[in-house]
């Protein structure tokens, strides 16, 4: 061993060397624990929509294939035009009777 490896910033490149080989673990155990919740996560929103779109076609199915509670006729039906009737007695009040 040579003199020049024994400077000062030698011994930063041991300890950064220490910690790499501590600590890496342990933040890469970190870092997929954050992609496995990632994936938990996503698979959980994931088929909670799904299962909210089943139920949402589910009951416009249900809607649309609800039959109607009369009867219909299928063909057209001739209806008669409306007719004024004349009232039995005339009930509406006249401008003497308005008049105090």
């Amino acid at each position: 061993m040579t003199d020049d490896n024994k400077g000062p910033f030698s011994v930063i490149g041991v300890g950064a060397a220490a910690c790499l080989a501590c600590c890496a673990p342990l933040v890469l155990g970190f870092i997929g624990s954050l992609g496995i919740a990632g994936l938990a996560s996503t698979l959980f929103v994931g088929v909670g929509g799904l299962a909210i779109a089943a139920l949402a076609v589910a009951a416009f199915a249900v809607v649309r294939r609800r039959k109607a509670n009369c009867a219909t006729p299928h063909e057209p039906v001739p209806v008669a035009a409306p007719q004024r009737r004349k009232p039995e007695s005339d009930t509406t009040p006249t401008e003497e009777q308005l008049l105090p």
